[in-house]
């Protein structure tokens, strides 16, 4: 049985290389971080997923290297001073913060079919889309 065009829902039309609907790849692109972010950009085709993929990588690998930078740092800044140590501790525990709301909001966002972008990352991620 043939299908008209009233029959056709909006997933549908918006199927990606993956064979998935757009927002849901968009929204997969996140899922595991930067991980799953450069999975998507390296095997999709479709610019919306490659714009939330390439952002994912950008934005979580930053933030997973600045969290490891601080990882890395704490015991020999502890050694020095643990009052800096405390301070290092406090910015990184806002980061893991931001990193979480960072992470569902985009989620949520591609799900949606939005194209939000993280300032900053936003304009970088354009020039590699």
């Amino acid at each position: 049985m043939s299908r008209s065009a009233a029959d056709v829902d909006a997933g549908d039309e918006a199927t990606t290389t993956l064979g998935l609907p757009a927002n849901l790849a968009g929204a997969m692109s996140y899922s595991l971080t930067f991980v799953t972010g450069l999975a998507f950009y390296l095997l999709e085709e479709d610019e919306f997923v490659r714009f939330h993929a390439a952002q994912s990588t950008i934005t979580f690998g930053g933030l997973f290297s600045v969290s490891l930078l601080f990882s890395l740092l704490e015991p020999f800044v502890a050694a020095v001073s643990g009052t800096v140590a405390a301070v290092l501790s406090v910015i990184a525990f806002v980061v893991a913060v931001v990193a979480v709301g960072l992470w569902i909001g985009l989620m949520f966002s591609a799900y949606r079919g939005r194209r939000t972008a993280v300032p900053v990352v936003g304009r970088v991620v354009d020039g590699y889309i």
